[in-house]
């Protein structure tokens, strides 16, 4: 999907409902940014919930699951 965007998209902004259906308007690059950084945060609740079940946390990384797929 964003592979078929032209680098104009990027620098330009989205105009989205939130859940309550207020509309927002903001500049696409730092939402996706934001988007890819987020998933960070969740990689770490994850590692956090399993350790403290006392299990060993699972591989996260994109670089472990790069070097899987190659």
């Amino acid at each position: 999907m964003l592979e078929e965007k032209d680098e104009g998209y990027f620098a330009g902004d989205l105009e989205y409902k939130n859940s309550r259906g207020l509309p927002f308007t903001q500049p696409v690059f730092p939402i996706l940014t934001h988007v890819w950084n987020h998933s960070t945060w969740h990689r770490g609740q994850i590692s956090t919930a399993v350790t403290s079940l006392g299990r060993p946390a699972p591989e996260l990384d994109l670089l472990y699951f790069l070097r899987k797929d190659a």
